[in-house]
């Protein structure tokens, strides 16, 4: 997953809760990790959701908190825009 497409995923994870009623602060992504993979400094930290028989862990994370590590770290251009 390019880290275009995780700003995508998070956007659309806040933008389901806001039309829902619920916080945007609440809105959370799922992102799947390979055995033995690392984190880059400062990357938010998820909430083990489940480790399969392959090591593959499944990780849930605040939407807000990726959207920004990833705008923090140059990795993609966040603009805001008011809806009407």
């Amino acid at each position: 997953m390019t880290p275009a497409e995780m700003a995508r995923q998070c956007v659309k994870a806040m933008d389901s809760a806001r039309e829902l009623g619920l916080p945007i602060e609440d809105a959370n992504i799922i992102l799947v990790f390979p055995k033995g993979w690392k984190s880059k400094g400062g990357f938010p930290r998820g909430k083990l959701a489940c480790e399969n028989s392959q090591g593959e862990r499944v990780r849930y994370f605040k939407a807000m908190n990726v959207l920004a590590w990833l705008a923090a770290n140059g990795l993609v251009d966040v603009q805001v825009e008011v809806a009407k």
